[in-house]
């Protein structure tokens, strides 16, 4: 799939009277190398936008994980027992090993070219992205994270 091809979603993090929701916003470029290559001028702004770029959307998950855990807590407490909990974290867990496994990937199929590093980056936000949309539905009561 080209990068024109492709639909990227931002998530947007917003703080409402001390609560926060998540919205996601179709980005207008397919990837989040397009993304910063657009906002920049050269390369190394484009890795740093790239680096800023995965903070932020490693935010929003923590903030998406924080809402799942504290409904699994819930659930555990009504259901009394800890298992909601412990797969949630689990599952976070595992994940985290397989997005950076699985973003290696293109890192590789670039041969170690000068932009590999941004392919790498690149694919941890997009499924930073998704993970987070993912967690905030089971927060939201949507157990297939719909």
């Amino acid at each position: 799939m080209t990068r024109h091809a492709a639909t990227s979603y931002v998530l947007v993090g917003l703080a409402l009277a001390g609560s926060v929701t998540l919205q996601v916003v179709p980005s207008a470029f397919a990837s989040p190398v397009g993304e910063c290559e657009a906002a920049t001028s050269n390369q190394i702004e484009a890795g740093q936008c790239l680096r800023d770029t995965l903070g932020a959307a490693e935010q929003v998950l923590g903030i998406g994980l924080s809402s799942a855990q504290l409904k699994a807590d819930a659930i555990d407490q009504i259901a009394g027992r800890s298992g909601a909990r412990l797969a949630l974290d689990q599952s976070q867990a595992l994940w985290l090993q397989f997005r950076d496994s699985n973003c290696a990937v293109p890192g590789t199929f670039a041969a170690g070219g000068s932009g590999s590093g941004q392919f790498i980056i690149s694919c941890q936000i997009e499924m930073t992205r998704a993970r987070s949309a993912a967690l905030e539905a089971l927060a939201g009561g949507r157990a297939g994270g719909d």
